[in-house]
């Protein structure tokens, strides 16, 4: 078992099954697929300690915290509730490849973070951890099982496979957030 984040070439290095993140590059992947969403978040602060936020483009001069696997990491698309979009080019405090890491940093209130609702659920129905602009759609991506071609799928992929998609399914345990 490996748990890096780094994209593994599976048949190259002998991997049964991986779980990807994203948009889907090939075509053998498990048929059901688990939406996510990624939520902007920061530490509680006192009233007197945040500075007014209307929009988005309020974050951009404050700390952030970038996982810098993503493309294009400094980037924060969203969907405002009108349907309008826009990005925020969020200042980078650190970077660092573990979405772990950098959810304990905004927990010890180094930065903003912006990273997949199952690495922050816990913190937020916690209260350790508070949703920037909740009512404004992030960027949201699937999450597959993807396993090499064959004509013959081995049964302990099959059973991996069948394995996630019975524990997460359609609505996963991350989709419902406590009321804040």
């Amino acid at each position: 078992m490996d748990l890096s984040d780094k994209r593994v070439d599976l048949i190259a290095e002998g991997f049964d099954v991986a779980i990807r993140i994203g948009t889907l590059t090939i075509r053998a992947c498990c048929p059901q697929n688990i939406q996510c969403t990624v939520l902007a978040c920061r530490r509680p602060l006192g009233v007197d300690q945040l500075p007014a936020l209307s929009s988005p483009e309020d974050l951009q001069h404050l700390p952030a915290l970038i996982y810098s696997n993503d493309r294009n990491p400094q980037d924060w698309h969203y969907t405002d509730p009108d349907g309008k979009t826009g990005v925020l080019r969020s200042e980078a405090e650190m970077s660092a490849n573990n979405g772990d890491v950098l959810r304990e940093l905004a927990i010890a209130g180094h930065g903003m973070v912006n990273l997949p609702q199952f690495l922050h659920y816990e913190a937020l129905n916690r209260g350790l951890l508070r949703p920037l602009f909740a009512n404004y759609t992030w960027t949201n991506f699937d999450i597959f099982a993807v396993y090499p071609k064959t004509t013959i799928l081995p049964k302990r992929t099959r059973a991996f496979v069948d394995f996630m998609a019975s524990l997460y399914g359609s609505n996963p345990y991350w989709h419902t957030l406590n009321s804040q």
